[in-house]
């Protein structure tokens, strides 16, 4: 029910009594009320201090007791207002001091170029310290002589500091001032009956009009935070703190906002220009997570149109830092260089050539853009990682900056890398302008971004990574090329063993070393390979079976040039040893590179390519050995016969002079087998 009360004050210090009654107009409850002192239906009653009323008010009052007998539980809401004797046509007193703390506010601001001046106050309401003094005190006695109320001015100025928001310092004050505003309406006491949101509507600065200013402001601090990169920069702390408050005010907002302001829609720009309504605000953590995406997507497509001009300042400032401190070898310069100098060898073994041309974007005759452009993006992973995280930390458990600066990075790198290696992939591999071996280095470096800055992210984990096959064609070019190089490094051998007679590569080593120098080249090219460190089985397979086609085409060509080095060098055995130890050497290698590159996890048609690599190899064993026995059969015969006709000498001797002594038994024997030793021992005592 609403009742109208008029009542009329002559002084400050008067008391307005209100009484309330639950009557009913019936017989039985006046017969109750003559006969009992006090009607049950009698529900409290409220003390208002006139001094404490001014303009347009809108308050909850709990209602008291008026004897010890009375049952009272509840509140009453008055919506009053004030009206003093010739100042009837003045304007309200709030909105009165509203204007008074807006332009003092702002004539503090312009007069501070702009920046509003945060007063240094301490304890537990250094909160409501708006300004310095005088300000505070034209403020305060405003307040106390037309009972402003003291959250009508914390209000107030909150609302003024949100067009500062942005400032150094403002929005660690507004997280604050916001907080204790919540904490007012929140912290009931224990005689309060009066909800916060019923509080909170009765508020004299109006319900909507804070709301619709909360609304606004998270708003603008959510277009704010998705360019945190521009207005929080990493080399600014008081900055990095201001980007710490600033999250910590959107949290209080959202909070603020799910528990007063349920029946006002949340409305939130859209990138249409348009406004959505929501039923309650998205939570903080989701709203920083979206900002943190759209800030890296910002940055990314800065970085893709500006990756030369970028790349050169960094790499200038870097190489400051670098003559400028003691170290002279930093991570960063190190990759710098690897970047910029020509005709590196990167660390994986892949000869490459950088040009130092200028770069405008991707290019189908060099890969120097990407280069410079992984280098920038690791550079902004890292400082998300290590920076801006320590300070956007405030949901460890939904939201970790790096890991979404790796994610986001990557899954843009991804795109444009896959749709640019494509287009290099439809040209023919004879007509590419970029060397395999500089196919080769990206896929290294994209390998190493991936394992440094995106693998250790939780969600790619347990995920095989799609970059292999993108590189596919041209780690297949890189094996085609690969086999004519690995021909070159088999005649060089060849010939060097030719040189030096086939001498063995140590005293105890039966094999030249042409099967060191062949096998080294091998083992090379598997280990770039494996070092490609591959998760997909299918790209392993294909790898696997063309390089299995390399070292069939090396070891088969080797075991040829083998056999035809054999036929010219017949009677000296000593070489042809060596040759057949090449061959069983060659079989031992290959036994011990089978096992290198996965053994009997290998597919069926690459392990049968390779054990019928190794029946050839030991046919041409069994060829060489045949032939080589052939070649000393004629003197191997004599021999025999030499010790034939030796043999029938001693016995003829036996049978004449009777049984003869075991001395004479032994250098009897040693006469038989004289010359078959002599031969064998010339013929393979080691030189």
């Amino acid at each position: 029910p609403l009742c109208y009360l008029f009542s009329e004050c002559h002084n400050s210090c008067d008391r307005i009594k209100v009484r309330v009654w639950d009557e009913d107009d019936d017989i039985r409850a006046k017969l109750m009320q003559k006969l009992t002192r006090e009607s049950d239906d009698f529900l409290g009653q409220t003390i208002i201090e006139v001094r404490t009323l001014s303009g347009e008010m809108d308050v909850w009052y709990n209602l008291e007791k008026r004897t010890d007998k009375s049952a009272v539980s509840g509140a009453i809401r008055l919506h009053i207002s004030v009206e003093i004797k010739g100042e009837e046509k003045v304007a309200p007193y709030h909105a009165q001091y509203t204007c008074l703390h807006e332009n003092l506010f702002y004539t503090l601001c312009e007069n501070n170029n702009g920046q509003p001046i945060i007063p240094e106050a301490k304890g537990d309401d250094a909160w409501k310290v708006y300004f310095d003094e005088p300000s505070q005190e034209i403020v305060n006695e405003f307040a106390i002589r037309y009972g402003i109320e003291s959250i009508y001015q914390a209000m107030t100025h909150f609302a003024c500091l949100s067009t500062k928001y942005m400032c150094p310092g403002v929005p660690a004050v507004m997280s604050t001032l916001l907080a204790n505003i919540n904490a007012y309406y929140a912290h009931t006491t224990a005689t309060t009956a009066v909800s916060a949101a019923d509080q909170f509507a009765a508020s004299n600065f109006g319900k909507e009009k804070f709301i619709k200013l909360l609304d606004q402001l998270h708003n603008s601090i959510r277009i704010d935070l998705s360019m945190y990169r521009n207005n929080f920069p990493s080399s600014s702390m008081d900055r990095m703190q201001d980007l710490k408050s600033t999250v910590d005010l959107l949290t209080s907002i959202t909070f603020f906002r799910m528990k007063y302001g349920i029946v006002v829609p949340f409305r939130i720009s859209a990138n249409n220009n348009q406004v959505q309504e929501l039923s309650s605000p998205p939570r903080a953590s989701g709203v920083v997570k979206d900002c943190v995406k759209n800030c890296i997507r910002h940055t990314y497509n800065f970085l893709f149109a500006n990756c030369d001009e970028v790349y050169k300042r960094e790499s200038k400032q870097q190489t400051n830092i670098a003559t400028t401190t003691t170290t002279t070898t930093t991570t960063t310069t190190t990759t710098s260089s690897s970047i910029i100098d020509n005709n590196e060898q990167n660390e994986d073994g892949v000869q490459t050539s950088v040009a130092t041309t200028n770069v405008i974007g991707p290019s189908l005759k060099n890969l120097q853009f990407w280069h410079q452009l992984m280098y920038l993006l690791t550079c902004i992973i890292s400082e998300d990682r290590e920076r801006y995280n320590s300070y956007l930390n405030q949901f460890p458990s939904e939201l970790n900056v790096g890991y979404i600066s790796a994610d986001t990075l990557w899954k843009l790198l991804s795109v444009d890398l896959k749709d640019h290696l494509e287009e290099h992939g439809r040209i023919p591999a004879e007509r590419r302008e970029v060397k395999s071996a500089d196919y080769m280095n990206l896929h290294f470096m994209v390998k190493r971004f991936y394992d440094t800055s995106v693998k250790i992210i939780p969600e790619a984990k347990n995920t095989v990574p799609e970059y292999p096959k993108w590189f596919e064609p041209f780690v297949m070019q890189w094996l085609n090329e690969n086999d004519d190089m690995s021909m070159e490094y088999l005649h060089n051998a060849l010939e060097k063993d030719r040189q030096t007679g086939y001498q063995q590569t140590s005293e105890h080593c039966l094999f030249s070393s042409s099967v060191v120098d062949v096998f080294t080249q091998l083992n090379q090219c598997h280990g770039i390979i494996k070092t490609l460190d591959l998760h997909d089985p299918l790209v392993i397979a294909k790898y696997m079976k063309r390089f299995s086609v390399t070292i069939s085409q090396v070891l088969l060509g080797y075991a040829n040039a083998i056999r035809r080095t054999f036929e010219n060098v017949g009677g000296q055995d000593r070489i042809c040893s060596i040759l057949m130890n090449n061959i069983q050497q060659l079989r031992l290698n290959l036994e011990q590179l089978y096992e290198l590159m996965g053994g009997a996890q290998l597919d069926d048609e690459t392990k049968a390519m390779l054990n019928d690599l190794q029946k050839q190899l030991s046919d041409v064993l069994d060829e060489l050995s045949a032939t080589f026995v052939k070649s000393i059969e004629p003197t191997i015969r004599q021999c025999i016969e030499e010790v034939y006709k030796q043999l029938q000498q001693i016995k003829g001797n036996q049978i004449g002079t009777g049984n003869t002594s075991g001395q004479q038994k032994g250098a009897e024997a040693m006469l038989v087998t004289k010359a078959l030793l002599d031969y064998l021992d010339q013929r393979y005592s080691k030189n």
